[in-house]
């Protein structure tokens, strides 16, 4: 069984505070070229997409710097609902598998994509738990919000913590709840551009059937 953990991609879509909207230009026509195609322009962090550690750190890796296997794991989705203002390490501790190469959280949120609540008091991770799974060994970890931090967070500290770790980060997933209790893996792919510091990506989670 295949999930899809991404969200539509459009102009209507949730963005981070002061991100431009996507704006696609129909660029052919059948009518007129005999093929279709559009200019699309973007931002390298909205929607459903991977943080790599140049986003924010000096000397921090790009996405063009990791191999295809960092982009493909086993997942384990963390239950955190109702999670508060932040999700502290006691929400975490423990419960991190040995093979598990991303840790996903669920909150709860992504059922408000589209809706302005989703942008209001969204849980975050505290600096604390981040600092915990910088710990582990992980390929990275997911969210169902917009941010691992605050959208208001100058600091970024769980930004700092995981992606000084080396892990990636994947923001805006969607049907976490599906995969509770499933054994499963993550595969994505971001475009490979040079310096790439993000990049909107499909994520999928592919089910083990028992």
């Amino acid at each position: 069984m295949v999930i899809d953990l991404s969200h539509p991609f459009d102009q209507n879509m949730t963005l981070y505070p002061g991100t431009p909207a996507p704006v696609f230009t129909q660029l052919n026509s059948l009518e007129n070229d005999g093929f279709r195609q559009k200019l699309i322009t973007l931002a390298s962090h909205m929607g459903t997409h991977v943080d790599a550690p140049g986003h924010i750190l000096p000397g921090g890796r790009f996405l063009d710097q990791f191999t295809v296997e960092n982009f493909i794991g086993a997942g384990q989705v963390i239950d955190v609902r109702p999670a508060g203002k932040y999700i502290t390490p006691g929400l975490v501790e423990g419960k991190i598998k040995a093979d598990t190469r991303f840790v996903l959280f669920l909150t709860g949120f992504g059922s408000y994509w589209g809706q302005s609540r989703y942008l209001e008091d969204q849980p975050a991770l505290a600096e604390e738990t981040a600092a915990y799974l910088a710990g582990f060994s992980l390929n990275g970890i997911g969210i169902d919000t917009i941010s691992i931090d605050p959208p208001d967070s100058i600091t970024l500290p769980a930004h700092r913590w995981i992606l000084g770790a080396g892990f990636l980060i994947l923001e805006n997933l969607n049907n976490l709840h599906l995969l509770l209790d499933k054994t499963f893996r993550i595969i994505f792919l971001p475009l490979l551009i040079p310096q790439s510091d993000g990049c909107p990506v499909r994520v999928i989670a592919i089910v083990e059937e028992k």
